[in-house]
């Protein structure tokens, strides 16, 4: 199956682009790093704003499936996703797969959200997901398949990079108090997206852990493990008082048991 990753050279689509690989003729987008990509051959330097660029890639390229881990301004970003999906939605068969983020509840933090609940978002980022989620389902109906990842974590990975700066220059973290999440690891996502194209799955997927650990001892546990410094927490107080979650659970039962991770699995894996 021909596959194009949009922003395959990010830190979550370039382990898309090498987990499909092993089963998929796949081709990814990249944006910087020319020395690194220009002569790979299944690489093309593209910006997200050159419109008509992306159209000759789709030309050129004729993917059955486009993945989307593409980042950049919230605009920019929708009007390539519209045409994006107008491609799709102009072939017999296809899908396109869109990474969004469990930000789409960051507006109700009462509770841990699933596949099925309406989105509820409060920032501006969350907002933009929500909306470009309902833009592809309304051009795409079944042919678009959304994935709600979590804190997305790896090795080496920005996350990790951060606190170890953080820690080593002893700067607070901003950290909310009692924020219960979930978090996946890029090589989850990976292997989730593989298992939708691979079984022809449609809808709406929650990608993270199946429990929840509070934010302050997961960055300890982190911190602890990787061998960093002790974090120094910035304490803020966000929503209601008590216990918050930031969490997307899932209620699907097909989805293997291989790709379901703990929290202990997430630790262990960034950790080494």
């Amino acid at each position: 199956m021909d596959i194009l990753v949009v922003g395959a050279s990010g830190f979550i689509g370039s382990a898309v682009f090498s987990e499909l690989s092993k089963h998929h003729n796949v081709y990814g987008t990249y944006n910087k790093r020319k020395d690194k990509f220009e002569n790979s051959g299944k690489m093309f330097c593209f910006d997200i704003a050159d419109i008509y660029s992306f159209k000759n890639i789709l030309e050129h390229i004729k993917p059955q499936v486009v993945v989307s881990s593409v980042g950049g301004g919230f605009e920019t970003q929708m009007a390539f996703h519209e045409e994006a999906a107008k491609y799709i939605a102009g072939r017999d068969s296809g899908r396109l797969i869109y990474l969004s983020s469990g930000n789409v509840f960051d507006g109700d933090l009462s509770r841990p959200h699933y596949e099925d609940d309406p989105p509820s978002a409060a920032s501006g980022y969350g907002k933009f997901k929500a909306s470009c989620e309902k833009m592809l389902h309304d051009i795409l109906g079944k042919k678009c398949v959304i994935i709600r990842p979590p804190f997305v974590l790896g090795r080496n990975c920005p996350r990790t990079l951060k606190l170890r700066e953080d820690t080593e220059n002893g700067k607070g973290i901003d950290a909310p108090e009692d924020l219960y999440a979930n978090y996946a690891l890029d090589v989850q996502v990976a292997s989730y997206i593989g298992y939708i194209i691979d079984n022809n799955l449609t809808g709406i997927f929650h990608t993270g852990s199946y429990n929840m650990c509070d934010y302050m001892e997961f960055v300890r546990n982190a911190a602890e493990g990787l061998k960093f410094k002790t974090p120094v927490f910035k304490k803020l107080a966000i929503g209601h008082a008590g216990r918050k979650y930031q969490a997307v659970l899932t209620v699907r039962d097909n989805i293997p048991q291989s790709l379901t991770l703990s929290v202990s699995d997430v630790l262990k894996y960034i950790i080494g």
